[in-house]
């Protein structure tokens, strides 16, 4: 693993081990292959993540950061993450809602659109669908996804005519919601229930 900073090689090599992989005289490739597989993202990007918690939670445990994203990749079960990270399934419940709190606290640091100024955008909107899987904390037909028949998310993206740039989006929501009430912002009611919404905002 020469072709990857000494950093980067320990992180994969932990996170690795944490979820059973033993053996890691493989190819880097493969190795990248299995962490993204479990993680998410490659050990580049979760490093600098790792560093950013570690500033603003005196008390961040890597175990229990990697337990979070391996629960937000996967949805693996409680039981499943107690056995994998040697702790009971009330302390999986508490901390992996702790850490995708923590991580989603660097929403507004690490998600930025600039580079606009005061010229009219004209853009087009669309909706798209995302399958997922069934949520077990919160089962409901809002997340029905009639376009695949299964669970799912929705998000709503506005792009720039003339140019090759995303100027808005919104999401994730249940499937549920149309994407013409996702631009007014409203609910089936027709009433006015996201005053964030794109419609809401136009100039």
């Amino acid at each position: 693993m020469a072709d990857l900073p000494a950093e980067e090689q320990g992180l994969l090599l932990r996170g690795l081990r944490l979820v059973g992989f033993k053996k890691t005289k493989k190819k880097t490739k493969h190795l990248l292959w299995q962490f993204k597989a479990m993680f998410g993202e490659a050990p580049v990007a979760i490093n600098k993540l790792f560093k950013d918690c570690k500033r603003k939670h005196g008390k961040f445990k890597e175990k229990y950061a990697f337990m979070t994203l391996q629960w937000l990749k996967t949805y693996a079960t409680e039981v499943d993450l107690a056995g994998r990270y040697g702790c009971c399934e009330d302390t999986v419940e508490t901390k992996t809602k702790e850490y995708a709190q923590l991580f989603q606290s660097f929403i507004k640091k690490k998600i930025k659109f600039s580079g606009f100024d005061e010229r009219v955008y004209q853009f087009a909107v669309d909706g798209q669908n995302y399958n997922t899987y069934e949520f077990r904390m919160s089962p409901s037909s809002k997340w029905y996804n009639h376009k695949s028949h299964s669970s799912g998310v929705k998000y709503l993206y506005a792009c720039h005519l003339y140019e090759s740039r995303l100027v808005y989006m919104e999401g994730p929501v249940p499937c549920g919601i149309n994407d013409i009430s996702m631009y007014k912002g409203q609910n089936k009611d027709g009433n006015v229930n996201n005053k964030d919404a794109l419609l809401q905002n136009e100039r």
